[in-house]
């Protein structure tokens, strides 16, 4: 089991995680997501992995793309009464379904900070569904905390 940063070779195993990623999300709240063929073009793909400002991490094992990462490096929107601080915000986080349960979440998100720090960011942040009860389980272990809630209601 290793993780490394993405390169052009792995596009094809990340568009089908992002794809199982999409159906996941659509299967538990279809009034929000819908389906789609890729979250991310190849174009896409290959200025993440080739941008500076954005860190594509795969977890693999025996050349078996297992998870991704995708992180992007910024400032915090800048509102007048909030702190500007330089964030690493994790917009897309992956484990293949058949592969979930067993660590490899942990050692990824492990790799995200390790990156971040490397990059002086002072914080960590991505969004999570509340539906994606596991997920948000892994993300409190690992130390994240809930910071603002966004709230709807259907009219």
């Amino acid at each position: 089991m290793q993780i490394r940063r993405a390169v052009q070779q792995d596009i094809e195993p990340l568009q089908i995680l992002s794809r199982q990623n999409n159906e996941f999300h659509l299967k538990q709240s279809p009034d929000y997501f819908k389906k789609i063929d890729s979250l991310y073009k190849k174009f896409d793909w290959l200025n993440f992995i080739n941008n500076n400002s954005y860190c594509v991490l795969i977890i693999e094992d025996n050349s078996n793309v297992l998870g991704f990462a995708l992180i992007r490096l910024g400032i915090t929107d800048a509102a007048p009464y909030l702190q500007e601080k330089q964030i690493a915000f994790i917009s897309d986080f992956c484990i293949h379904q058949n592969w979930r349960g067993r660590g490899l979440g942990k050692k990824l998100f492990q790799a995200c900070e390790d990156w971040a720090r490397k990059q002086n960011a002072e914080e960590l942040g991505l969004t999570v569904w509340s539906f994606n009860s596991h997920a948000v389980q892994l993300y409190e272990a690992m130390g994240m905390r809930d910071i603002y809630r966004q709230m709807r209601k259907p009219l």
